[in-house]
């Protein structure tokens, strides 16, 4: 969790998942895209959000399986990744 780009959906979903087990408020709001629903200008409102509402409380975070190409349908490109909960 530094100041690297993820190069791919699969370190995405790695670095976020990361994050959150961590509760690594920064990487959330610096990884979330401005068009997600979630997404807030005000940052230091929002970081203060995310932590009075408990959202890292809500969640248990067991395992994190990211399919390999195998297991995924031939048609996908390289932008897609899929998980398993």
């Amino acid at each position: 969790l530094g100041e690297q780009q993820c190069e791919s959906p699969r370190s995405v979903l790695k670095s976020r998942y990361t994050a959150f087990c961590f509760r690594n408020i920064g990487h959330i709001i610096a990884t979330t895209n401005p068009q997600c629903r979630d997404y807030q200008q005000d940052k230091i409102a929002w970081a203060k959000d995310l932590d009075k509402t408990g959202m890292f409380d809500s969640f248990e975070f067991v395992e994190l399986n990211i399919l390999d190409k195998e297991q995924q349908d031939s048609t996908d490109d390289d932008n897609t990744a899929y998980i398993k909960f």
